[in-house]
């Protein structure tokens, strides 16, 4: 049960860090979207 919320609160985390970053739900399906999270990860590690 832990697990689940742990995961639930991560993605609700992933989607605050990377949803304004994202102009239109419709982007989300360019073949080069992993490459920008990719690079936005970065960004955020950094």
């Amino acid at each position: 049960m832990r697990k689940a919320i742990s995961l639930f609160t991560m993605v609700l985390v992933a989607l605050c860090v990377y949803g304004p970053s994202i102009p239109s739900a419709g982007y989300a399906y360019e073949p080069e979207m992993p490459e920008q999270l990719k690079k936005l990860r970065e960004q955020v590690s950094k």
